[in-house]
């Protein structure tokens, strides 16, 4: 178990965010980038990917291309 994972990777996080390795990290923040990653609703994606194991807080919920989010483990 990971108890704290940083991601800033400027659109790569959608790679490590949707593989199974994600439900076995306590708490994610990072930053989300939709837009010239192909991800039209990176709010979204976001939740979909991780909802189902982690509560997801997102922090700037009106930035559509850019912003910040919290995932912590239920």
């Amino acid at each position: 178990m990971v108890s704290l994972l940083k991601i800033d990777c400027e659109g790569c996080e959608w790679a490590f965010l949707d593989t199974p390795a994600v439900s076995k990290v306590q708490t994610i923040v990072g930053e989300y980038h939709g837009g010239m990653t192909g991800v039209e609703d990176p709010q979204g994606r976001i939740r979909a990917l991780l909802e189902p194991t982690h509560h997801v807080t997102i922090w700037q919920p009106e930035e559509k291309v850019v912003g910040i989010f919290e995932a912590v483990r239920r």
